[in-house]
């Protein structure tokens, strides 16, 4: 298995030929031609080649060139094929391979490569369906909070246990739910202090305390903030509806 992360200097041609995993060509000077499985586009800094697996691959290069190449992805399901081999970077993708240029030659073990590249998962256009690993954080962050909720969770400690950094972790739950890991929390708190409203005698305090809030004030402020109604007013509308028409 070829290096994580390599830079090449493409020349001339190459022939036809095919990898048993995915690869990721990206200019950071010059230019050159790809040609995948019948695609061909003239690539150059700020574009990319995103070549998946077992698919037939070519080269043509007729001025200088450096490209940081990223092999077998850890995000990218292998079984998935990218419905383009030509994307756009983004900016931040673009400034991002000058830092991946220096990593070049790193050992799959190196201690830095996990995070270099979670961020660079982050920054690529792959497609959506092929983003497992990225998903699987995701869905091991959510249980977390899920199974309970009344932990007094930050998000520093919640990164930590999924192996991302924080700005990560909000990146994942805004791109799935359209929230911020914290926003995702304090809509379960208030959805788990909805049901025992209307469910049990318990008082303000009790709800509080079982949802992992600070005390019945803090309760009251999330009701208002989100339902513009205190606790009791959300009990009244819930309990005794014909009233509220």
């Amino acid at each position: 298995m070829r290096k994580p992360i390599e830079v090449i200097s493409y020349q001339s041609s190459a022939p036809d030929h095919h990898h048993h995993h995915t690869q990721i060509v990206m200019p950071i000077s010059g230019e050159l031609t790809l040609q995948v499985e019948g695609q061909e586009a003239l690539i150059k800094k700020g574009q990319a080649c995103l070549i998946s697996k077992e698919f037939n691959h070519t080269h043509y290069a007729e001025l200088n060139n450096r490209c940081v190449v990223i092999n077998a992805l850890s995000s990218w399901n292998h079984e998935v094929a990218s419905a383009s081999a030509f994307v756009t970077l983004t900016p931040i993708a673009q400034r991002y391979l000058e830092f991946l240029a220096h990593l070049d030659g790193l050992e799959p073990d190196h201690p830095m490569l996990p995070q270099a590249m979670n961020m660079l998962e982050l920054m690529l256009p792959l497609p959506a369906e092929s983003l497992t690993h990225q998903d699987r954080r995701f869905i091991g962050a959510k249980a977390l909070l899920e199974k309970d909720i009344a932990y007094p969770w930050t998000m520093t400690e919640l990164a930590q246990k999924i192996h991302l950094s924080q700005s990560q972790l909000s990146v994942l739950f805004k791109r799935s739910l359209g929230l911020t890991p914290k926003q995702y929390l304090l809509k379960l708190r208030l959805e788990k202090a909805q049901y025992h409203i209307t469910t049990t005698q318990w008082s303000l305090e009790q709800i509080a305390e079982k949802v992992g809030l600070t005390d019945a004030n803090a309760l009251i402020r999330l009701f208002r903030q989100q339902l513009q109604l205190t606790p009791r007013q959300y009990q009244s509308q819930r309990l005794n509806p014909l009233k509220h028409d």
